[in-house]
């Protein structure tokens, strides 16, 4: 049986005077999808429209990843039971609704495609170029067929939330990447390192990093150097809360190498960059340890990549002496750890 989808559902959630008549659980169709960070983004369709949204709670991310590990699960429908919604600017400096799929359940598999749903996004860039509201969508068969501007300006629209949690006005840590203009995060420090002095080709600097965790369970590498390393060296501390405001020139792809946070990417902080304590949202908790556990038959394929080993350690040879090519002479051979 292939079930109704929710039609014009995210033509709905996008308009300002419409947003709370929105289904509280709506069923939509997905289409496609791909690993964002610790999370995924899925490109849904109510039948009309197609929206791209986060999928950021662990249940349904774990759905997600079911959904991922065959192509052929796809185009499939799900009942979104629990989301929130909040407007931010986007890459071409629109506003824009930023939906945040928190609970779903898999209705159905293997479903064709329902209707030719269009991308709403472009729709709504077009009249924000025309000059009206970026946070409407209005019928184009019979509302406003001129295309002219709205007499009223649109008001700022609160954050809204569907099925409980807390509702943010902060960019989840998911979706940083170097596209997004302008946002702000709050998130749990931890992992603070000293300050470390390096030296380069370039000479020696001074270099700090530590951690930030958001509600979601996202972490985001976040790393200073020289007189920026001192300065947040004395403002970090394990285990209280910041908001960090970033924009894209601070944000570049992350060295797995070194980077085992499962972001994508990670941002250099600079001395233009705001980051203030957190007062005025819950604690954020520890999120549980993540393993990106590897077989060892699979380690071939990680190079250049931070995995973890599961493993039992079955045989610890002898301290032995090695020729090293670099001074040309023998030294003790660190002991083997587990």
């Amino acid at each position: 049986m292939v079930h109704e989808l929710s039609h014009r559902f995210f033509e709905i959630v996008n308009d300002e005077k419409r947003s709370a008549t929105a289904v509280k659980q709506p069923i939509l169709q997905l289409l496609d999808m791909r690993p964002v960070a610790n999370t995924f983004r899925l490109q849904l369709s109510d039948g009309q429209y197609i929206w791209s949204c986060l999928c950021i709670h662990a249940r349904s991310s774990r759905d997600s990843s079911t959904c991922a590990t065959t192509r052929t699960n796809l185009p499939l429908i799900l009942r979104i039971k629990q989301y929130d919604t909040n407007v931010k600017i986007n890459e071409r400096g629109y506003s824009r609704l930023t939906l945040c799929i928190r609970d779903m359940e898999i209705l159905e598999r293997r479903v064709p495609k329902i209707g030719n749903p269009v991308s709403l996004s472009a729709i709504l860039d077009q009249k924000s170029r025309q000059g009206s509201s970026a946070t409407g969508v209005m019928d184009t068969e019979n509302k406003n067929p001129t295309g002219a501007p709205s007499a009223k300006a649109s008001t700022p629209r609160r954050p809204v939330n569907y099925g409980g949690g807390f509702s943010s006005d902060v960019t989840p840590i998911a979706m940083i990447t170097p596209y997004v203009s302008k946002w702000r995060v709050c998130g749990l420090a931890s992992q603070k390192s000293n300050v470390r002095n390096v030296k380069s080709a370039r000479g020696e600097f001074k270099v700090f990093s530590f951690t930030l965790s958001d509600k979601n369970g996202s972490d985001l590498r976040v790393s200073a150097f020289g007189d920026v390393a001192d300065r947040l060296f004395t403002i970090i501390q394990n285990g209280d809360m910041y908001y960090l405001t970033g924009s894209p020139t601070i944000v570049k792809a992350a060295d797995k190498r070194y980077n085992s946070t499962g972001h994508d990417y990670e941002v250099t902080v600079r001395n233009d960059n705001d980051i203030v304590h957190c007062t005025d949202r819950p604690l954020i908790g520890l999120a549980p340890l993540k393993l990106n556990v590897t077989p060892l038959d699979k380690i071939s394929a990680a190079v250049g990549k931070n995995v973890d080993i599961l493993a039992v350690v079955e045989k610890v040879e002898d301290v032995t002496e090695v020729l090293t090519d670099r001074c040309c002479r023998s030294r003790p051979a660190p002991p083997a750890t587990s």
